[in-house]
């Protein structure tokens, strides 16, 4: 019997459509999958570029629902409620007009406060249709939200029929905690056939040949620690070191940019393909994952620097402190000095990687987990 599976709302910005071009590209012929989102300039982009069009039945673009439910934005900045309601409209639409047995939300941090309405009206609607989440940032959520909402938290977990987490240390306190619905998975590194010789990629991208490039990809702004890097330019006096920050560079970033001006700092201010940002990895002499307390710590960039074996140089907390003790070649940081401090002893760190017996760090079998994990 052939499963129909509703994806909504897939294209999420920050994980450069990894999410459902697995899906897409990974389904067996016994599922029917079709997608459900916004119709907009990334979205077009996004199904364009990461959608197998061979896999996937059909992309519903709900302008016309969208057009006639969706609230104005300055009231949303207000009340940011009003975004999980809005998705919660665009969810019970897809539930009612196409009977779905399964519908993916690749996000449902902002939803999980109204999530004990979700059972009681599919009860009404006499509808069967099986609700699975991917919870992002929990963290941040459990720890700075008060005493109601956390209750509304914890609830709304249980109104989910599977929710991943890609940590599997929060995942198994959950678990343990009685929540039966949680789910470990790993991100799923994607392994590409690159070109492997250095020069030839910085010839490509216009970096230097000569010396030593540190700096990150992806999201490019303070919550990621953007800031320190540019910082790092001042701060360590080498000429033989060169930043690079390369993706898609925040407001706040590109205004420190303007009173920050360095030729040691190379701007790639582009949205990346996942390849293009292996290429760039590839380059690296050293991935900078500066990341602060208000971002999650979920690095998916640094298993990917794992699987082009660039080392890292991250925060000591959380996941990332987590992953420098599991990895050879994941280094953490202390303090702004000690960040500073290690960019500057870059050959220690290198000499360190080369050292180390080679590991196998790629990820087996991620695509067959990841799916597991959901059907």
């Amino acid at each position: 019997m052939t499963k129909k599976i509703f994806i909504l709302e897939p294209s999420l910005p920050g994980h450069g459509g990894n999410f459902t071009k697995l899906l897409s590209n990974s389904f067996s012929q016994d599922q029917e999958v079709s997608i459900a989102t916004y119709l907009n300039d990334f979205n077009h982009i996004f199904i364009k570029k990461y959608i197998d069009n061979s896999k996937i039945k059909q992309v519903y673009f709900l302008s016309e629902l969208i057009d006639r439910y969706k609230f104005p934005t300055p009231i949303k900045k207000y009340i940011p409620l009003l975004y999980a309601i809005e998705k919660y409209i665009f969810l019970l639409f897809i539930v009612v007009r196409f009977r779905p047995d399964i519908v993916m939300i690749p996000s449902i941090d902002g939803i999980l406060y109204l999530a004990f309405l979700l059972k009681p009206l599919l009860w009404v609607l006499g509808r069967k249709t099986k609700i699975h989440g991917f919870l992002a940032s929990y963290k941040y959520y459990y720890t700075q939200i008060g005493f109601f909402k956390k209750f509304l938290f914890e609830v709304g977990i249980r109104c989910f029929d599977r929710i991943l987490i890609n940590d599997e240390f929060f995942a198994e306190h959950l678990q343990v905690s009685g929540y039966n619905n949680i789910q470990y998975m790993p991100d799923p590194v994607e392994h590409f056939s690159l070109n492997t010789d250095k020069e030839q990629l910085k010839l490509k991208w216009n970096l230097p040949t000569n010396g030593y490039l540190v700096g990150m990809t992806g999201i490019i702004d303070s919550r990621k620690g953007a800031d320190l890097i540019i910082k790092a330019t001042l701060e360590v006096k080498r000429d033989d070191i060169s930043f690079v920050l390369a993706g898609s560079v925040s407001t706040d970033i590109k205004k420190l940019l303007d009173n920050h001006t360095n030729s040691r700092i190379i701007i790639i201010d582009n949205f990346l393909e996942m390849q293009e940002m292996h290429e760039i990895i590839t380059c690296l002499d050293l991935m900078l994952l500066p990341y602060r307390n208000s971002h999650f710590g979920i690095a998916s960039m640094l298993l990917r620097a794992i699987e082009c074996a660039t080392p890292a140089l991250v925060s000591n907390y959380g996941w990332l402190e987590k992953m420098s003790k599991t990895f050879d070649g994941i280094y953490s940081f202390e303090d702004e000095q000690d960040f500073f401090n290690k960019i500057r002893e870059i050959e220690a760190i290198i000499l360190n990687y080369q050292q180390k017996n080679e590991n196998d760090f790629s990820t087996q079998n991620s695509i067959d987990s990841f799916l597991s994990a959901w059907i």
